[in-house]
């Protein structure tokens, strides 16, 4: 009887002794597969995360790319502009044609001097001057990151609406101005020193 008792633990022994390498075993095959598992994920979120970074790197290169180009192909409109605006503003005493052959303002008229009141964060004097500057703004915004970012090579057809309407709101807000403001309220004055003034008095003379 002891013998057989001996036996039965002998063999429950050698049993809880085999479960016990199996599961040690298990336990160290999940741990390796959890860590290379781990090691895989870790490559390749550092894989996708260098791919982002080549993309944007290589994103901002094709943007400073198509604006070298777009410098290159307008460089004599750009310069003629420039020129322009500074002839204009030293000799002709106005940057804009119509005030100085006629002496009225034009529907753009105020859109510099608004401009220049952003570049210095005066947004209530670029209001007063011509509310339009923002709209504007942000229309150059979306067609320069259609342009850039998106790297067409012409308008879409919401932009050219939006253009549009831009254009048609901006002639009704000049009857408006015209109408309320002009001509005591700058930039709705009239411009005395303009061409057809000093043909009239010369016609006069």
């Amino acid at each position: 009887d002891v013998s057989d008792v001996r036996c039965v633990k002998k063999s429950a022994n050698s049993t809880l002794l085999k479960w016990f390498i199996i599961l040690h075993t298990l336990i160290r095959l999940n741990v390796q597969t959890a860590e290379n598992v781990q090691r895989s994920v870790r490559k390749r979120l550092s894989y996708r995360v260098f791919r982002q970074r080549l993309m944007k790197k290589e994103k901002w290169k094709l943007i400073l790319y198509r604006v070298k180009k777009d410098i290159v192909e307008l460089k004599w409109a750009i310069i003629a502009v420039i020129a322009y605006f500074a002839l204009s503003g030293n000799f002709l005493g106005t940057v804009c044609p119509l005030v100085y052959m006629t002496g009225f303002p034009c529907p753009s008229c105020g859109l510099t001097r608004a401009g220049l009141a952003v570049l210095h964060l005066d947004f209530g004097r670029a209001w007063e001057m011509h509310p339009f500057i923002f709209l504007i703004g942000l229309w150059v915004l979306a067609a320069a990151y259609e342009r850039y970012g998106k790297g067409r090579d012409g308008l879409s057809f919401h932009l050219k609406l939006a253009g549009g309407a831009l254009i048609a709101g901006m002639v009704l807000f000049y009857i408006y101005r015209m109408y309320v403001y002009f001509p005591n309220c700058p930039p709705m004055t009239y411009y005395y020193d303009n061409l057809l003034y000093h043909i009239w008095e010369l016609v006069k003379q």
